[in-house]
């Protein structure tokens, strides 16, 4: 077996990463049927291939 490992950084993937602070967040598991609101931004704006941007304070 070969195995490989990357990273990608946050900017990379920011559907991803809204789904990994919404998991922190959350108290128990939960299963989505469809993109919750807090997603479905940056999820088309993915789609449509806009740059996504991450500024910090």
């Amino acid at each position: 077996m070969t195995f490989y490992a990357s990273h990608i950084y946050r900017e990379g993937n920011l559907v991803a990463d809204n789904f990994a602070n919404m998991g922190l967040s959350s108290p128990s598991l939960t299963w989505h049927d469809s993109p919750p609101m807090t997603v479905r931004a940056t999820l088309f704006s993915d789609y449509v291939g806009l740059p996504g941007y991450r500024f910090s304070n």
